[in-house]
């Protein structure tokens, strides 16, 4: 095998392992939303996977870079948009690697979007509530006797 060939199997099988937390991420969020009743140690477990999860992308992202920086030395990759370039102008399994990921990363930023909304409609009811809860005990305050051993309508009076 020639170096390009080594490289572009090494760069597929990064984007194939971002693919793969990729979608691990999509089946996590499709889960949230899948529940009716979001807990809070749910919530926290989930962004903790998902920070470590995202760590991984940003890991084997940093990986993918490197190894076209090393094989290219007078064009220097920024990010991944180039690593994909790179995939997109080779061979047919290439190809087909690029539109699993570009796919991959669609579903997520949608399932994502899904979930922020959620969030926010949680946020927003949660916010309504307490309000609402603010607003009654206002309103018991205003009814509080000065005496605790009088009458509210006596002491008003005298």
């Amino acid at each position: 095998m020639s170096m390009d060939a080594l490289l572009r199997d090494r760069l597929l099988g990064g984007l194939q392992r971002l693919t793969l937390l990729y979608g691990e991420l999509t089946e996590n969020a499709r889960l949230l939303l899948g529940t009716t009743d979001i807990s809070t140690d749910r919530l926290l477990q989930m962004l903790d996977h998902r920070d470590l999860a995202l760590l991984e992308v940003n890991n084997v992202e940093l990986e993918l870079v490197s190894a076209l920086n090393e094989s290219r030395a007078e064009n220097s990759a920024f990010g991944l948009s180039q690593v994909i370039e790179a995939l997109e102008g080779g061979a047919m399994p290439a190809l087909e690697g690029v539109v699993r990921f570009k796919s991959a990363l669609k579903t997520l930023v949608e399932v994502d979007e899904a979930v922020q909304k959620k969030l926010q409609e949680t946020h927003a009811g949660l916010d309504a509530e307490i309000k609402r809860l603010r607003r009654s005990t206002n309103l018991v305050r205003g009814y509080r006797q000065a005496n605790p051993t009088g009458s509210a309508f006596i002491d008003k009076i005298k």
